[in-house]
């Protein structure tokens, strides 16, 4: 791919570049057929295989992370191995490795956790913030909220600063949607009652409902479901619809709503997806 060539031999490949391989230096060197196998990445690293060994390579096979027992992990912006000592983190801008060994790591989209004896620390780059230190764990939710407990107090930490505290039997989950491709991530806070909370991807509370479920199947429609049947409710929890269905259906074409059917008694009515 791009400008690399593979060559196999006996089980083993080698690595060479395009340029390597038109300038005659095929044979003023011996090529090394080291790897079981390669991958690529973003068309930028290349990962290299060799028994228990892994390497990590420019495209034009300059060597980022040396040939070493530890397995690395490309995850966006960053990258760092996991061996029996503990993590790495590396930063390929520098090409220097970090001094520093971690715990453990977790990445997310513009989000790098570390922890370091026996504590976490955040780092945020979304809002350029100052890094949370001093946590006693973290869970990466969704691309915009994090589920962090510092000195015991757990809550979810939303990438704006937007701070929502949790209490003891509280439940934290994400909407289930229809639609594949939309861009909200709307979280579920449940209590031992049976009342749900419906919270937005910034943080903001949007309504609560006693029932069976909800459902995201527009971007700023809801499928709620009760004992008394289904109701489609906007983002204040009002009703769209004037009355209850027995069943309430998106229609999906390409990964988008077509229409919503519904149910109701024997009749069938079809909502276009015009109206929305």
């Amino acid at each position: 791919g791009g400008d690399l060539i593979t060559l196999s031999n006996r089980g083993k490949m080698a690595l060479l570049t395009l340029a390597e391989l038109t300038g005659n230096a095929i044979d003023e060197k011996e090529l090394s057929f080291i790897y079981d196998e390669v991958e690529t990445f973003d068309q930028k690293y290349v990962l290299g295989f060799s028994g228990d060994a892994e390497i990590l390579l420019n495209f034009r096979l300059e060597e980022l992370i040396p040939l070493g027992i530890h397995e690395i992990y490309v995850e966006g912006a960053y990258v760092y191995t996991k061996s029996k000592w503990g993590y790495k983190l590396f930063d390929l801008k520098e090409n220097l490795l970090k001094v520093d060994l971690y715990q453990e790591i977790q990445t997310g989209v513009n989000k790098l956790a570390i922890k370091k004896n026996n504590n976490w620390n955040l780092f945020r780059n979304a809002i350029k913030s100052e890094p949370i230190l001093d946590l006693d764990s973290i869970f990466f939710l969704t691309d915009r909220a994090t589920i962090i407990v510092k000195s015991g107090v757990r809550s979810i930490l939303f990438d704006n600063g937007t701070t929502v505290s949790l209490k003891a039997g509280q439940s934290v989950g994400r909407m289930s949607k229809s639609i594949e491709k939309a861009n909200t991530d709307y979280l579920l806070l449940s209590n031992d009652g049976g009342l749900v909370k419906v919270i937005s991807p910034t943080g903001k509370s949007l309504f609560e409902f006693k029932g069976r479920g909800v459902e995201q199947i527009l971007d700023s429609v809801f499928l709620l479901k009760t004992k008394k049947g289904m109701r489609l409710v906007d983002e204040k929890g009002e009703n769209i619809l004037s009355r209850a269905y027995e069943l309430i259906e998106p229609e999906l074409q390409r990964g988008r709503v077509h229409y919503i059917s519904m149910v109701r008694g024997n009749r069938v009515f079809s909502t276009r997806k015009r109206n929305y």
